[in-house]
């Protein structure tokens, strides 16, 4: 396992911007880089309104396992309490693809019965999957700086962190996709013909089973699995095609 004594790393992080946003991009990067406490020092800026309540929102919105231990005017100290062996990294992906999955078929469901409720439910979820992958990022980011911690993270072999870390991306901007499906049709939901609506149901529940089935591919190694799954992904993507043409030609 990691000695977390061992890798306690600091930073400060000072800015002159007063852009609120321009100091969260800083401190997620500096926590995908496995500091263990982040200072912000204000003394040089003074934050544009509500700045401050944003950062606490990223904090706990997008930062897992961290915590404000210290506030003043002029600085904010974050300190991660994050232990990689409470989530090693394949069952974080899992959960990340689990996640990813239960937001598309909401919106399938949404579809069907033109519920306002569950988009609107599955737009903020995009958030929780958002804060999964800054961890696995994280950790993916010590293992590449420390191969010796490779098993505490529950991986075997250095080259899985680049498969690893190609998953929690596509997975990330698989629920990204899904989120904004549901921006983009919630709009629209009353305008929408009901066999219309399941046609585009059907073909969502279809490309969800297919990715779920690819997540398990990469974690269960099975080759034949993998080229199912590849004929089947090309089978939707060929539906799909046929119906937005359907569409256009209609």
């Amino acid at each position: 396992a990691v000695n977390a004594a061992e890798k306690t790393k600091e930073i400060v992080i000072a800015i002159k911007d007063p852009d609120a946003g321009f100091l969260i991009r800083k401190a997620l990067a500096a926590y995908i880089a496995n500091y263990d406490i982040i200072r912000l020092d204000l003394s040089r800026v003074s934050l544009e309104a509500g700045g401050k309540e944003k950062i606490r929102r990223t904090i706990k919105n997008k930062m897992a396992g961290s915590e404000i231990v210290e506030e003043s005017v002029n600085q904010i100290t974050i300190q991660v309490l994050l232990k990689p062996a409470e989530f090693p990294l394949d069952k974080l992906l899992l959960r990340m693809a689990t996640m990813a999955l239960d937001m598309a078929m909401d919106v399938s469901g949404g579809m069907r019965s033109a519920n306002k409720n569950v988009f609107l439910d599955v737009i903020s979820r995009d958030e929780d999957v958002d804060k999964l992958y800054f961890m696995a990022s994280r950790w993916l980011t010590n293992m590449l700086d420390d191969p010796g911690a490779l098993k505490g993270y529950g991986m075997k072999k250095a080259n899985d962190c680049l498969e690893y870390r190609m998953a929690c991306r596509n997975i990330e901007r698989v629920a990204d996709h899904v989120c904004r499906m549901a921006e983009r049709y919630m709009p629209v939901l009353d305008e929408v013909p009901k066999d219309l609506a399941n046609k585009y149901a059907d073909a969502l529940e279809s490309s969800g089973n297919v990715f779920i089935r690819s997540v398990n591919c990469l974690q269960s190694g099975s080759l034949q699995e993998a080229n199912k799954a590849i004929h089947d992904t090309r089978r939707a993507l060929a539906h799909i095609e046929d119906l937005m043409e359907s569409l256009v030609n209609s």
